[in-house]
């Protein structure tokens, strides 16, 4: 999934904090409130504001449409969003509001250019209903935005030596060559043709390969989990988890970005059944401060996904 990206102006909400738990009661208070003191809106469409981290529960989430700001917001707060650009990702409103959205997540996590931007040091998103909202109908569309920041110059980023200086960024080629040195990937296409449905093909998976392997059928994404590769004597969990020798002594994280090298090692694994339009990319990694390392494959192409309707 690619968002748009869009470059924005500061601007600024006006509406009411609530927690989490309590939307509707927040909601319920947004109406009344407007009702007795109504300002203008830039916009006809509601704004869900939603903060992630250390804050009063009762702060977490923040209704309210755009407006010009005003010295006293009266019984109302205003919020100054800062200009940046935003992410803004269409999303099934019923799947967002029950899950989320691996998919979603996967881009921002291990986008090479941008990081999620904070404001007074929580990370947030905002949700627009709009044409296409209807509610918790099937149908029913919203969208999420994400701010972002361009990549500092720092030890944490593509800026680090460690980053630029690992052979798949200087060369894109992973001197580890790739799983076809590992496992008979003509054991693998058999497997795929014999199977009627994704789970029994994930099962034979499971008995070629010794890392767990599992499908998720809404993100239509497979996920596998890697075995320790590391020194297990190590005394770091990087050194003791982490295939990449290039990174065993680090006792700093780094965005999963930089482990792009590792998803891509399994490329031919399943490109070979399900073609060049998958994308690959770590879903955990303990190079960033996971507890395992997690690859994550896409499968764009529906027609490739046995056992499920198009």
């Amino acid at each position: 999934m690619q968002p748009k990206i869009v470059k924005m102006d500061k601007f600024f909400i006006v509406g009411l904090y609530g927690h989490i738990k309590k939307q509707n009661e927040l909601q319920d208070r947004l109406n009344e409130q407007y009702a007795k003191t109504p300002f203008s809106k830039k916009s006809k469409y509601q704004t869900q504001m939603y903060y992630w981290g250390n804050r009063n529960p009762d702060k977490q989430v923040f209704y309210g449409f755009e407006s010009e700001p005003t010295e006293d917001g009266g019984a109302f707060t205003v919020i100054e969003i800062p200009a940046c650009e935003w992410a803004v990702f269409e999303v099934n409103t019923a799947k967002w509001w029950d899950t989320g959205d691996k998919e979603v997540e996967g881009w921002i996590i291990n986008n090479p250019q941008y990081q999620w931007r904070k404001l007074e040091g929580s990370n947030y998103l905002l949700e627009y209903w709009k044409e296409k909202f209807n509610g918790t109908q099937p149908d029913s569309m919203m969208e999420v935005w994400y701010p972002l920041e361009e990549h500092k110059i720092s030890a944490h980023n593509k800026a680090c030596p460690v980053y630029d200086n690992h052979p798949y960024n200087k060369k894109g080629v992973c001197p580890c060559g790739d799983v076809s040195q590992y496992i008979d990937i003509t054991k693998i296409i058999e497997a795929y043709d014999k199977s009627d449905c994704m789970d029994s093909f994930i099962n034979e998976l499971n008995h070629i390969s010794d890392e767990k392997i599992w499908f998720d059928e809404e993100q239509s994404t497979i996920y596998m989990r890697k075995n320790p590769g590391g020194n297990p004597q190590s005394k770091t969990l990087i050194g003791q988890v982490c295939h990449c020798k290039h990174y065993h002594h680090s006792t700093e994280h780094y965005p999963k970005y930089y482990c792009k090298c590792c998803a891509e090692f399994s490329r031919p694994m399943f490109e070979s059944i399900f073609g060049e339009n998958i994308e690959l990319f770590m879903f955990k990694t303990v190079l960033s401060g996971d507890q395992e390392c997690v690859t994550a494959v896409k499968i764009n192409d529906s027609k490739k996904i046995k056992g499920v309707k198009p």
